[in-house]
């Protein structure tokens, strides 16, 4: 984990695309097995569709080399593939670059928070001149 602090340090938001890009093209559906998680055509592919021209080969070879992040898992002439040693580690990393939490919350916790949001209570607070706690006991709510 420290060394994916490291990669994203050193890298900044470059390190960051491809470690999410990298992540998601993972996960996206295969259509027939296929050699590794992620392909160097996929990954640029990936990369171009958040509307970026980057050519992350560099990137990945320092991943594979120096931080030991991953490792090929197929290479010819025309295709490179590789395999995520530890992907808690990379989502972690992601996830903490991103400002998020340290653990994947639960699904429906997720939409409740964001529900809970998008309703913007600081803004309801201010509007009505009301602290928390007063606006909580005119509503009822006993507790927040």
């Amino acid at each position: 984990m420290d060394s994916l602090r490291g990669f994203l340090e050193r890298y900044g938001e470059k390190g960051y695309i491809v470690l999410k890009a990298m992540l998601e093209e993972s996960q996206s559906p295969a259509r027939g097995p296929r050699p590794g998680d992620f392909s160097f055509k996929g990954l640029k592919a990936r990369i171009a569709s958040y509307g970026l021209e980057y050519n992350p080969s560099l990137l990945l070879a320092r991943l594979e080399r120096e931080y030991g992040v991953i490792e090929t898992s197929f290479r010819s002439s025309n295709q490179h593939w590789w395999r995520i040693r530890d992907r808690r580690a990379v989502e972690k990393a992601v996830r903490e670059y991103e400002g998020g939490e340290e653990e994947v919350l639960d699904p429906k916790v997720r939409v409740l928070r964001i529900q809970f949001w998008s309703l913007e209570p600081e803004k309801l607070l201010k509007n009505s001149g009301g602290s928390p706690q007063s606006e909580a006991r005119h509503r009822g709510i006993e507790e927040w």
